[in-house]
């Protein structure tokens, strides 16, 4: 694997599961009078962003252990908006770039 796509994927996954763990501890401490469904989801965005840099953290203590990094790259991929629950997970940089009008 080449240099710069290694440091990266380093950089994408550790520091952008990094700063989704500390945004989403933070929106759980200021959380005080929301329901627990808002707690629940909070908890599970947490495991998210945590398992995103734990798999980025594999990958810089051994680079051939590429399994857990795909993992934490493909759940990232889907976007599901219906009227009821919207999901959309993005650790690092996200860019949306919408073509249409209003």
């Amino acid at each position: 694997m080449k240099t710069w796509l290694r440091l990266t994927l380093i950089t994408m996954t550790v520091g952008g599961g990094f700063a989704g763990v500390i945004l989403t501890i933070q929106s759980l401490l200021d959380s005080g009078s929301r329901g627990p469904v808002h707690l629940v989801l909070l908890a599970g965005f947490l495991a998210l962003y945590a398992f995103v840099t734990a798999c980025g953290l594999l990958f810089v203590h051994d680079p051939s252990r590429l399994r857990p990094l795909l993992v934490a790259l493909a759940i990232q991929i889907p976007w599901v908006s219906t009227p009821l629950v919207v999901y959309k997970f993005a650790a690092g940089s996200h860019v949306v770039l919408t073509v249409g009008g209003p």
